[in-house]
């Protein structure tokens, strides 16, 4: 598959320490907040958010509170598959029949 989807729920501070990933990666909130530290800086993630982490890039989660959260692992221009983050919302896309669409 192209794309795949992690879902993870989380206890309010519990934590991924830093790892990476060998792929692109969109974290997206469901419910709940997310920190996520990424070269130092830290991104405060709250329902409906999303954040894009390049293959390789070091990077730690914790929740601020209970959450539940998806991670798509963008396999998409790994495999082929035309497709971009939304400039204006950056929410994932492909390309299909001419255009890009939302995932």
């Amino acid at each position: 598959d192209p794309v795949r989807v992690v879902a993870f729920a989380f206890d309010e501070g519990q934590e991924l320490t830093e790892h990476t990933a060998s792929v692109p990666v969109v974290v997206q909130v469901v419910s709940g907040s997310l920190t996520v530290e990424v070269g130092g800086e830290r991104h405060h993630l709250a329902p409906r958010s999303w954040l894009y982490l390049g293959a390789g890039e070091p990077h730690s989660v914790v929740a601020d509170e209970p959450s539940r959260d998806l991670f798509l692992v963008a396999l998409l221009r790994t495999a082929g598959v035309p497709s971009r983050l939304e400039p204006s919302t950056s929410l994932p896309q492909i390309h299909h029949d001419g255009n890009f669409g939302d995932v």
